[in-house]
């Protein structure tokens, strides 16, 4: 027995006190090393994990075409991350990234036998030196993280160590093997020269235009000048013209109005057809503006004896179910994990306010067509939503022109990265104020969180005189005008109106006068820059149901002379705003601009005759909302142009070229025109829910 006091003893293997055998202290630690090995290991990786490959998140949009076998995607995609970086800074972090992204192009367009290899490769070796490094030195340390991990993973593979399939690490792993990343040196010689046939053209990030620019141009000395026939917004001389250097005017340099709900009136009854002489023979001089015709199919004309038949019923055909999957596809393609938020231009980061109002309509008329699971409907439209909810604003007041999709940040007017931001569009922030009440009418479980993203923002300033203002801010100035023209002003103003604000002045007709057009009068706003395009028409249409009977008068005026235009030419045309596939990258289509009929401008009013387009969104919206032979025609004029994988492509130019553009509101308008026959031609809104 022992001694009192002391310690009982036992032999090294016997059993424990509860039973459970005991290990000897030399057989712990060879069972506990591979847990520290790894562990070590792990947290080493974690401090050496420093390089411009280490994280392979900004590089998984490009590698994901790359595992599908998509090498030329893979590159364009990589290629354009590259300048995005170096548009945002040019540091060496910056400019090591930037050639990382292009050594990764270099080796997808050797994959698919691309000359554009040299062009990558040149560009990758500068910036490493630029950035104070080479890749050889950049290969060497990623040589030694893949040997960490790999390490790392077979002691994972043994049981000592539970892996996830999400780990960054593992993923950077998979991304070095599959492009051979540990001994490339460079591209071959021999690789063909050649035209890349579904290659997005380049496009100009630091673009200088808005889809819906404000009112007046700016100048940077002075403050701008009133053009003969603009509305002056009469504002206080300190906000019109605030001296350079000023900053930001506060809210309390607004006064705050009483806001109250407007009543629209109600619908009228639809109007009898209008029976109508025949239309004479077309002779020289009729027809004013572009005069080239559109290389796609044209149904045969026939009499026009109508002003064109409203659609009263839809139908929902297999076609219909295709397009609509073939429109949604580019949304799949240019979805931001991050944010939630889908490219306005496929590949393109960026997106306006208006591009925004398309996103959400594409999420919220997806589920609707059952292109998307609720589950996954719902995920989408929340992550939407809790970015809007964190964006930044400007000045503290309302969303800015544009945003990073990647992140949600603001831009300046050079599509920068700014804390300050570059003003507010009235018309963007009206689309999307009409997708929020849409989708919270639709799915009432996403009513609180619309609520919580509206009740951030400040409209005293945007309905001032009950107008719509826009504002813009070059960095050093910011101006404050009325925005908005004929079609537009009323459709954007319907949207503000939703959520309360009192905008009476932004839905009359004042500022109009009338003309005649292939024999049919029509309204036509008198104030400078008036785009005159078939967008808000044929959205309001869908979306509202109606404004006004001097509204949809005007609608139905805007689509017969169109189809009186096809009568006599047999031009199939849908005039809108679009993107284009080259400079000048941006175009209004107009019906009627300054005194020209089929007038195409850029966004200051330069002639585009050459970009005069036949628009599908516009023409797939028009065969929604009419019923009769040129609705036919123009939806089988631009049903084949689609690209298989990326959605439709935005329209055909005068010589029968296909304008390449894929971009949102193309594919977002398409969706709202199936949506809209699916439903029986029924709006998205029921009546009484505009004020």
């Amino acid at each position: 027995m022992p001694a009192p006091g002391a310690k009982s003893m036992r032999p090294v293997n016997s059993p424990s006190p509860h039973g459970a055998p005991r290990r000897n202290r030399k057989s712990d630690r060879r069972y506990l090393r591979p847990w520290a090995l790894a562990l070590c290991l792990l947290l080493w990786a974690g401090h050496a994990s420093s390089g411009p490959l280490s994280d392979p998140a900004p590089y998984e949009d490009g590698f994901r075409h790359a595992k599908e076998g998509a090498w030329e995607r893979a590159a364009q995609t990589w290629v354009a991350d590259g300048e995005t970086i170096l548009k945002q800074s040019r540091g060496e972090g910056s400019l090591r990234k930037a050639a990382c992204f292009n050594l990764c192009a270099t080796i997808a367009f050797e994959r698919a036998d691309n000359a554009r290899a040299y062009v990558t490769w040149s560009a990758a070796v500068r910036y490493f030196l630029e950035g104070n490094t080479s890749w050889e030195a950049e290969q060497e340390a990623l040589r030694l993280e893949a040997h960490t991990i790999d390490t790392r993973l077979k002691a994972g593979l043994t049981g000592s160590l539970p892996l996830s399939g999400n780990d960054p690490q593992q993923r950077l792993l998979e991304m070095v093997e599959t492009l051979g990343l540990l001994t490339y040196n460079g591209p071959p010689g021999g690789l063909r020269v050649r035209e890349v046939v579904d290659e997005e053209p380049e496009i100009h990030v630091t673009r200088n235009y808005f889809p819906r620019p404000p009112s007046l141009a700016v100048q940077e000395a002075q403050a701008p000048a009133q053009r003969k026939g603009a509305r002056h917004s009469g504002l206080p001389a300190d906000v019109e013209a605030a001296p350079q250097n000023a900053g930001l005017p506060g809210k309390g340099m607004v006064p705050t109005l009483q806001v109250k709900p407007v009543q629209a009136s109600p619908p009228p009854p639809p109007p009898p057809p209008v029976m109508e002489e025949p239309l004479a023979a077309p002779t020289a001089g009729d027809i004013p503006g572009a005069t080239a015709k559109t290389a796609v199919p044209t149904a045969a004309p026939m009499p026009l004896t109508t002003r064109g038949n409203i659609r009263e019923t839809g139908t929902f055909t297999a076609e219909d179910v295709e397009i609509s999957r073939t429109a949604w596809r580019y949304f799949v393609e240019n979805y931001q994990t991050n944010t939630g938020l889908v490219n306005s231009v496929h590949n393109y980061p960026y997106a306006t306010l208006w591009d925004l109002g398309s996103n959400l309509a594409a999420y919220a008329c997806a589920m609707k067509l059952n292109l998307i699971s609720p589950t996954e409907g719902k995920k989408k439209i929340t992550r939407f939503l809790e970015t809007l909810q964190v964006m930044e604003l400007y000045n503290h007041e309302l969303p800015n022109r544009e945003y990073l999709t990647k992140t949600g940040e603001m831009t300046d007017l050079s599509s920068r990265p700014s804390s300050v931001g570059s003003g507010w569009s009235a018309l963007d922030i009206g689309r999307l104020l009409i997708w929020l009440k849409i989708t919270a009418a639709w799915y009432p479980d996403f009513a609180p969180l619309v609520d919580k993203v509206v009740d951030r923002w400040t409209f005293d300033r945007l309905v001032q005189y009950r107008e719509l203002n826009g504002v813009l801010f070059n960095g050093e100035k910011e101006w404050l005008r009325q925005e908005g023209r004929l079609g537009y002003e009323q459709y954007a103003a319907s949207g503000v109106a939703l959520f309360g604000q009192d905008v009476r002045q932004a839905l009359d007709y004042k500022e109009t006068d009338s003309v005649t057009i292939l024999q049919r009068e029509v309204l036509f706003d008198t104030r400078n820059n008036a785009f005159f395009t078939s967008d808000p028409f044929v959205m309001t249409a869908m979306e509202l149901g109606h404004i006004n009977g001097t509204f949809t008068d005007l609608t139905r005026d805007v689509y017969d002379i169109q189809r009186r235009r096809w009568l006599k030419s047999e031009e199939v045309t849908a005039v809108n705003e679009d993107a284009v596939s080259k400079d000048p990258w941006f175009v209004y289509t107009n019906l009627y601009y300054e005194g020209t009929p089929w007038a195409c401008v850029t966004h200051d009013g330069t002639p585009a005759d050459a970009f005069f387009s036949l628009s599908t969104k516009a023409a797939l919206g028009w065969s929604a909302l009419f019923d009769d032979a040129y609705a036919t025609a123009l939806r089988q004029a631009v049903i084949g142009l689609k690209h298989p994988r990326y959605g439709f492509y935005a329209g055909v130019y005068p010589d029968g070229t296909i304008n390449t553009s894929r971009n949102i509101n193309t594919n977002a308008v398409i969706l709202e025109a199936m949506l809209y026959l699916k439903r029986g031609a029924t709006p998205f809104l029921t009546e009484g829910v505009l004020p």
